[in-house]
C-alpha cells in the first residue's frame, strides 16, 4: 500500500479526518453554543431584572437611621450589580446546565434555575464593589427589617464584594424577595433548556 492509499484510508478525499469535524461539532453542540445562548439570554433579560431590583441607600456611611431610600432605576450600582450577576449566571449555569438538562429535562431545569440564582446573588455586589459605585457603602440589594423601619439592612451590601457569597443561602426565599427576577430568570431557564435540548447530536450507528 503506498503513502497515498493509506492517508485515504484515514482521512476524506481531501486529506482530512471527518472524525476530527464530528468531534468539534459535537463540542459545539454540547457546551460551546449552550453557554454562548445563555449569555445572549442574559444579556437580553438585563434591563427587566436591573429595573425590578429591590436597590436602596441603606445611608451607612452618613450614620442615619438606616431606613432605606430607594435608588433612581438609572442608578449606575443598580446596572453593575445587574450586570455581574446575570452575566456570571448564564456563564456558570450555562456551562453545568448543558449537562443536567440533557440527562433529565424537568430535573435539569430545577437544577440549573438554582445553580443561576445562588450563582446571581453571589455575583450581585462584586461590579458595585470593585467599580465603587456603591453610594459611599450605603448601597445594598434587598431588605430585611426585623424590628421595624429604623432597623432595616441589607441582605447583599453593594460595599462587600463577597456579601452575595455569604447570602447565597437565601435562594430558597427568591420567589418572594424578587418575583420577577425570579420569574425571568425560571423562563428563560425553560426557553434556554428547549433549545439545548434540541440541539444534542444523535448517537453514532455503529455496525
Amino acid at each position: 500500500m503506498d503513502e497515498s492509499s493509506r492517508v485515504g484510508g484515514l482521512g476524506g478525499e481531501d486529506g482530512t479526518n471527518p472524525g476530527n469535524e464530528l468531534a468539534g461539532s459535537d463540542l459545539d453542540a454540547y457546551l460551546v453554543d449552550p453557554v454562548l445562548l445563555a449569555l445572549l439570554l442574559s444579556i437580553v433579560s438585563l434591563p427587566i431584572v436591573a429595573i425590578s431590583l429591590n436597590v436602596a441607600d441603606y445611608g451607612l456611611s452618613l450614620g442615619s437611621d438606616l431606613i432605606p431610600i430607594q435608588v433612581s432605576l438609572t442608578d449606575i450600582g443598580r446596572w453593575e450589580g445587574a450586570l455581574g450577576a446575570v452575566v456570571a449566571a448564564g456563564l456558570i449555569a450555562g456551562s453545568i446546565g448543558a449537562l443536567l438538562v440533557r440527562a433529565s429535562a424537568t430535573w435539569g431545569v430545577i437544577l440549573t434555575v438554582i445553580i443561576a440564582w445562588v450563582v446571581a446573588i453571589a455575583a450581585l455586589p462584586v461590579l458595585p464593589a470593585l467599580l465603587n459605585s456603591n453610594h459611599g457603602g450605603g448601597l445594598g440589594f434587598g431588605s430585611t427589617c426585623p424590628i421595624g423601619p429604623g432597623t432595616c439592612r441589607a441582605a447583599v451590601r453593594a460595599d462587600d464584594a463577597v456579601s452575595g457569597l455569604k447570602q447565597i443561602w437565601l435562594f430558597w426565599a427568591a420567589p418572594f424577595v424578587e418575583p420577577v427576577s425570579f420569574a425571568v430568570l425560571a423562563l428563560g431557564v425553560a426557553i434556554w433548556t428547549r433549545l439545548v435540548r434540541s440541539w444534542t447530536p444523535e448517537p453514532p450507528i455503529t455496525i
